[in-house]
């Protein structure tokens, strides 16, 4: 089995960039079927950026690409009694494949996978640009969302649209 020549945990958004644009000179593969055949790859381990900020009054929430389902589920139940998170059941996958491989979970019958939910994303690519919905377009927007084989970039982070829940699923 091959070993990575790095394994990085960036700490904030300069430090993923600068990764980025370090593995793009050095020609380093990332986890691909080129890395099989023993050349130098990095592991970009995003476990570090897991901030989750939850804005009530427009029922949105950012979720950095290394945060965890649960993490996330917890930000927005911290911050509101009523509002959900359509996603998967899973609480230490994260967040950020989960999305990007669409998104199914237990509330996707009554809200949409995870995937829809998706409102703005901040996605560097191999120029070490971060780029917003606007930036990206409607088709690398789609792609990053399950559309795409997970081959666009890097996602630094999603903004996804909470809903409102009352319903109960359990009884005590």
């Amino acid at each position: 089995m091959p070993k990575p020549t790095v394994i990085t945990l960036p700490n904030r958004k300069e430090e993923l960039v600068s990764t980025i644009l370090c593995c793009r000179q050095k020609s380093y593969e990332g986890t691909s079927y080129v890395s099989f055949d023993g050349s130098p790859f990095v592991i970009i381990d995003l476990m570090t950026l897991d901030d989750v900020s939850v804005d009530l009054d427009s029922e949105t929430a950012w979720a950095q690409g290394g945060a965890t389902i649960g993490q996330t589920y917890y930000a927005i139940a911290k911050a509101s009694d009523v509002h959900a998170f359509s996603t998967g059941s899973g609480p230490t996958v994260g967040s950020r494949g989960h999305i990007s491989g669409g998104g199914f979970g237990l509330l996707s019958r009554k809200f949409g996978p995870a995937a829809d939910i998706v409102v703005d994303a901040l996605l560097i690519d191999a120029d070490g640009r971060l780029l917003d919905l606007k930036a990206m377009g409607g088709d690398v927007f789609w792609a990053i969302r399950g559309g795409g084989g997970g081959n666009w970039g890097i996602i630094y982070a999603w903004k996804i649209q909470s809903a409102q829940n009352r319903n109960n699923f359990y009884d005590l």
